[in-house]
């Protein structure tokens, strides 16, 4: 009996330690597949040393459990798919690499889930092609072609420059394909006007230097658009999105018209836009919002959680040399913050002191990154951390606000500033 309950201590103690080194920082895995019940299998690829993923470990029972909650913890994306984890799990040992007949499967998991560069090889069969045909796929899915929401009129000498060519605009993760200026004779020389639903939304002059005509245009629509999303993504725009998806995943568009309106699923797009987050990781957002879905909507919260989800997505553009650069407060600070948010009838807002003080200490951080010619990224908790944004956006909107546990836990930070509470600071 004794040896039975030792030789039990001994293997739990054996799955721990192993657990804990293919966890850490160096070896984490990419993705882990679970059949929801009894098999996990954690896949790993590195495009120096393997022609494919690897089976990096594998597990069944209690240990497959232990492995999904590990990478849970640690940011790792959790795959449900029943025959792709059996399959993987009975043909194939730990340390081997994936065989072709599951290649295009595992590349559309990871163009779904995971962001890493990919060099292009010669090989068209090779497992970084198809993933970067995955990926492309995946883009095309998700672009638009609005030509009648959008339209670019420019003077005659300009048109002579552009009028053969299209502007594709990437913007918040969705490609806008096929806009073209129109000739207007009435405009000036050098003159563009841009109409968003007939409206006119930005109005200026080409400036003749090394930038292109056509580039600028680009760059002003590019700018136009960022400030008109909510007049871009309207309600038809998501019917849009949902029949082409529901194609290749019709439960989730059914879960989703299940549990919110249109009009629900603009508003949470919406909120990342507002904080220029790309929405192109539409079905990773979706599968959130549906998983939160059951009950009364606090859209707040299921924001959080998207923007959880998608935290990769977040920080991607901010990165330097893949490292995310970052400034944050130190925590006496952030509870003197949290304190002075003052509940009213229109809702909570930061005592007017602490808006000052705030402002005054985040400038100070800004002008380090600017010297630094690094984007700034304030990471605040959780709590408040939407509120605490428009704070901030008072003072510059450029700055992103960022919590915690949207960096993926394998992402390199450098705290390049911690900002310490004033002593003279005594609001309450």
């Amino acid at each position: 009996m004794f040896q039975k309950i030792l030789d039990k201590y001994i293997f739990s103690w054996v799955e721990t330690s192993k657990l804990k080194n293919i966890f850490s920082e160096k070896n984490k895995p990419d993705i882990i597949l679970t059949d929801k019940n009894n098999l996990a299998v954690a896949l790993k690829y590195d495009r120096k040393s393997m022609i494919a993923p690897v089976i990096m470990e594998k597990g069944k029972n209690t240990y497959a459990q232990k492995l999904v909650s590990s990478g849970s913890s640690n940011n790792i994306p959790i795959v449900e798919d029943k025959e792709l984890v059996n399959n993987l799990f009975s043909s194939l040992k730990t340390g081997q690499a994936i065989i072709p007949s599951y290649w295009v499967k595992i590349a559309r998991l990871y163009s779904k889930h995971i962001n890493f560069d990919i060099v292009k090889e010669k090989n068209k069969d090779s497992f970084e092609e198809i993933f970067e045909t995955q990926r492309q796929q995946n883009q095309e899915l998700f672009s638009l072609s609005l030509p009648q929401k959008i339209k670019i009129e420019v003077s005659s000498n300009i048109f002579g420059i552009v009028n053969k060519k299209y502007l594709n605009i990437n913007i918040y993760g969705f490609l806008l394909n096929n806009v073209k200026a129109e000739e207007n004779k009435k405009l000036e020389n050098d003159e563009y006007h841009i109409y968003i639903n007939g409206l006119l939304a930005r109005n200026g002059k080409i400036i003749y230097t090394f930038i292109e005509p056509y580039e600028q245009l680009n760059i002003y629509l590019t700018e136009c658009l960022r400030f008109h999303y909510k007049q871009l993504i309207g309600r038809d725009e998501i019917v849009y999105f949902l029949d082409q998806i529901r194609e290749n995943y019709p439960i989730l568009v059914s879960e989703i018209l299940k549990y919110y309106t249109v009009g629900d699923v603009r508003k949470i797009l919406h909120g990342l836009m507002e904080e220029n987050v790309s929405i192109q990781n539409i079905i990773m957002i979706l599968e959130t919002m549906a998983d939160s879905g059951d009950g009364e909507h606090n859209f707040d919260l299921i924001l959080e959680n998207v923007r959880k989800a998608i935290g990769r997505d977040i920080c991607y553009p901010y990165l330097c040399d893949n490292v995310l650069n970052v400034f944050t407060f130190e925590y006496e600070f952030i509870e003197k913050i949290n304190a002075n948010f003052i509940n009213s009838e229109n809702g909570k807002y930061l005592n007017e002191k602490y808006v000052k003080i705030v402002h005054e200490s985040i400038s100070k951080a800004v002008e380090i990154f600017k010297n630094k010619n690094l984007r700034p990224v304030l990471v605040y908790g959780q709590l408040n951390r939407k509120l605490f944004k428009g704070v901030v956006d008072k003072l510059d909107r450029e700055i992103a606000v960022i919590s915690a546990s949207e960096i993926p836990g394998d992402m390199k930070v450098e705290a390049v500033e911690i900002l310490k509470l004033p002593e003279s600071t005594t609001p309450s």
